[in-house]
This record gives C-alpha cells, sequence and structure tokens, in this order.
C-alpha cells in the first residue's frame, strides 16, 4: 500500500486526515491549494491522537485494529506549499511523507484511485490501547 519515496514529481495530490483538513487549525496552509474532494484509504491503517492525529499504517498494527482512513484530496501545485506541509509535519522525523492510493468517499467499485501524498507516523511499536483517543468509528473506519 505504502510506496516509499521522496520523488516531488510523483503527484501533486496530498491526502489530508487531521488538522490540515478544511476548518480545522491548519488549513491555511492549504489556502492556495485546490480541494478535490473527501476520499479514504481502504484498510489503510488506524488514526490516534491526542487533538491531532496520527496515521499509523496497516503494516505496523495488529489486523484487528485495521481500517479505512477517511480525509481531503487536495491538489498542491507549488512545491513551496509542500515544503510547508512537510515542516508542519515534521517530515521526516515525526511523520514520514509517502504516497498512497486514495478512492473516492463511498465507491470501492473505482478499482484504482488516486496516488496521494500523506503523512504516517513514523514510529513502529506505538499501537497501544493506551496512547491516545482511538478515533475508530461505529463502523470500523477511522476519521478525525
Amino acid at each position: 500500500m505504502f510506496k516509499q519515496t521522496l520523488d516531488l514529481r510523483v503527484t501533486p495530490y496530498v491526502f489530508v486526515y487531521g488538522t490540515l483538513k478544511r476548518n480545522r487549525g491548519n488549513d491555511r496552509l492549504l489556502s492556495t491549494s485546490e480541494f478535490i474532494g473527501e476520499g479514504h484509504v481502504p484498510d489503510g491503517g488506524a488514526l490516534k491522537g491526542y487533538g491531532i492525529p496520527f496515521f499509523i499504517p496497516d503494516f505496523q498494527l495488529p489486523e484487528d485494529k485495521i481500517g479505512d482512513i477517511h480525509g481531503e484530496v487536495w491538489k498542491v501545485d507549488d512545491p513551496a506549499v509542500l515544503a510547508r506541509l512537510d515542516r508542519l509535519e515534521s517530515h521526516p522525523n515525526a511523520y514520514y511523507r509517502s504516497v498512497v492510493e486514495v478512492l473516492p468517499f463511498h465507491d470501492d467499485s473505482v478499482g484504482t484511485g488516486l496516488d496521494c501524498w500523506t503523512y504516517y507516523f513514523s514510529r513502529e511499536g506505538l499501537w497501544n490501547d493506551e496512547i491516545g483517543d482511538n478515533l475508530r468509528q461505529a463502523d470500523g473506519s477511522y476519521r478525525f
């Protein structure tokens, strides 16, 4: 699911799931970018957090903790915007930027999705039911 690459030319799209979403605390960083729509990473992992969510990828989790990650897709044309996002997310120290396949919200039938940059938490072995708020929904997916 995760393509480990740092080539900035791979895709202009960014998948956000937390404070970068519309009407959240850091949405101003995407103010010059184009909102594409809502989407999700099927069985992408989990979201946990303390008011700031962190995306734990599927390969770091027990199978029963894995769910869809819901968020938004933005088209970022300005490399300076991506650089600001990297700074906000402390890439590659706290969060690691990688490419994931994002499907349109409510449509798994598409077959292929859109390759988007996203930021996932870079520390392995983090899942612990005692750490952070569990952002899992009743349907098994994760939303912030």
